[in-house]
């Protein structure tokens, strides 16, 4: 390619670049113009998920520390144990109270056969 070549195509290339360039920018331009439109219209609504998202890491929190005061399986299990043991008393006084009954019955049983001759 020779001096006067580049010369003649100089211009047409300056013109191009400057297209491209022009091009570009006003799309970025007109890509951050509609951004802040967005925002501005839906500034409140993001506020408000700003603050339900707030809210909501406290209720999460409070759960959390809730949570680890909760009973563990460990004490759950020894509660359990100590219903089992609490149920065979219960069971042998239940036992001791048939036989006492049946002591009474058959007291009464003589009394009123004593009664009764």
């Amino acid at each position: 390619m020779s001096f006067d070549a580049i010369a003649t195509l100089w211009p047409v290339l300056l013109v191009v670049v400057n297209g491209v360039y022009s091009h570009l920018t006003a799309r970025g331009k007109a890509n951050e113009s509609k951004i802040v439109e967005i925002e501005a219209v839906h500034t409140s609504e993001i506020n408000g998920l700003r603050s339900d998202l707030s809210s909501a890491k406290e209720r999460i929190s409070v759960l959390e520390a809730t949570g680890s005061q909760l009973p563990k399986h460990s004490d759950l299990s020894r509660l359990d144990g100590r219903v089992t043991e609490v149920a065979k008393s219960v069971s042998e006084i239940k036992g001791e109270i048939r036989a006492g009954n049946r002591l009474l019955d058959n007291i009464h049983k003589v009394l009123l056969a004593e009664r009764g001759e």
